[in-house]
């Protein structure tokens, strides 16, 4: 019986020992509980204040290429709109000169002419040894010359 005395003596030292640690178990896991809540809230605000803090610079280089996108679409569209603005001026000069004749010849036509142009010019300048342009400024100052010479004799014969 002793034995069993002291058995249930030293069970209710251990049962009274367990119980005090088990209430220190339990604070202790209520604190772990807390800390895991609150680091759990701190990283949700890390989170919400990095996403906010990548949304507007996301949206900003999203604007920003979309910006430089259509900026080339105008400047395409301008270098377009100042083409025809050039075409219809060199129309209307044109038109000062003689009437428009509407002659709609297909592009490969005119670019073979306008080759076939150009070559009889390169033949004409080797025979000639001068570029046509060279020859109009030639004869215009040649004709000025006739003209001045022209003058003086009307001049000497007056």
């Amino acid at each position: 019986m002793q034995q069993f005395e002291d058995a249930v003596g030293r069970r209710t030292a251990i049962d009274q020992e367990q119980a005090t640690l088990l209430v220190e178990l339990n604070k202790m896991k209520g604190q772990i509980h807390n800390f895991e809540e609150a680091r759990q809230g701190v990283q949700k605000k890390i989170e919400d204040a990095a996403t906010s803090h990548l949304e507007p610079q996301s949206n900003k280089n999203h604007y920003t290429k979309k910006l430089e996108d259509e900026t080339t679409k105008v400047e395409a569209n301008e270098a377009i709109t100042k083409q025809l603005q050039e075409f219809m001026n060199w129309t209307s000069s044109a038109e000062e000169y003689c009437e428009r004749v509407e002659y709609p010849r297909k592009v490969d036509v005119v670019e073979r002419t306008l080759e076939s142009i150009q070559k009889v010019l390169k033949e004409r300048e080797h025979r000639h040894g001068a570029m046509v342009d060279e020859m109009t400024i030639e004869v215009n100052n040649v004709k000025a010359v006739l003209d001045s010479v022209e003058k003086e004799l009307r001049s000497l014969a007056e």
